[in-house]
């Protein structure tokens, strides 16, 4: 069952950069696996570290704004699925108008691959928190401050990295919805050039089809009676003169008459 899971998990893995990969998003199966960049982190060593009220200022202004940051993409990223959803079913809709339905798979497949990659931007990763551990309790005050300081820059920088990650996962997302909402309006545009509806459908289908015109109009029924004669009707005018036809062939000369005596 765990090589199941582990097969599984690295499938989508591989998935989800091809995703990326087609969409524009330049990165490694590994940064997928991590949900985040490795670029460097530049921190100042810890022992030349100084505590001064304008640097522990300084650094936590840079944890607040990767964590406004992340949360501005996150909003952006449930938009984006809400407009997939959303525009799913007006594509269908759009379908039914369509002589060709099989034109609106176009953008539905557009919309599912923006829906896929948005949905392994929802996937579980990891975050830095700065915190203080049993061992760091036990520091001086000096040294705790440098350790906290440190460990706060640390943080605000690892989640830097991931939110730029999610920040390329968004955009390829962006790009495959954009991509489908220009599908969505060339199919809008050839439903309103040439509209059709259910009967004239029918009728179409009826001409194409002549099986389908026996089934419905059923077997012959059995000849009726004949009925009696109608009234003879009026007289109608006479009609113009024919032309004349042609001459018949000569007859035969009659036989010569013997004189008669007296």
């Amino acid at each position: 069952m765990r090589s199941l899971r582990k097969i599984i998990s690295v499938s989508v893995d591989w998935i989800f950069w091809l995703f990326l990969r087609a969409f524009g998003v330049e990165c490694t199966i590994e940064q997928v696996r991590a949900r985040s960049y490795e670029h460097p982190l530049d921190l100042p060593a810890e022992s030349v570290l100084r505590p001064t009220e304008t640097l522990v200022s300084a650094a936590e202004s840079e944890y607040e704004r990767a964590e406004s940051r992340r949360k501005a993409v996150d909003d952006k990223a449930r938009m984006l699925l809400t407009l997939v959803g959303l525009l799913v079913p007006l594509t269908g809709t759009l379908a039914s108008r369509l002589e060709w339905p099989a034109l609106s798979l176009m953008p539905l497949a557009l919309f599912f691959l923006s829906a896929g990659i948005m949905t392994g931007y929802l996937a579980v990763g990891s975050a830095m928190l700065p915190k203080v551990s049993a061992v760091e309790a036990t520091y001086d005050d000096e040294k705790l401050k440098r350790t906290l300081l440190l460990d706060i820059l640390r943080s605000a920088r690892t989640n830097e990295n991931r939110t730029s990650f999610l920040v390329d996962v968004y955009r390829a997302g962006l790009r495959a919805f954009i991509l489908g909402l220009v599908a969505v309006a060339a199919i809008a545009a050839i439903a309103l050039v040439r509209p059709t509806d259910g009967s004239s459908q029918i009728i179409e289908r009826l001409r194409r089809d002549p099986e389908l015109r026996e089934q419905l109009r059923g077997p012959a029924g059995p000849q009726g009676e004949v009925g009696a004669n109608g009234a003879a009707g009026p007289v109608g005018p006479i009609g113009p003169k024919g032309d004349p036809g042609p001459p018949g062939p000569a007859g035969t000369p009659a036989p010569a008459r013997s004189p008669q005596r007296r």
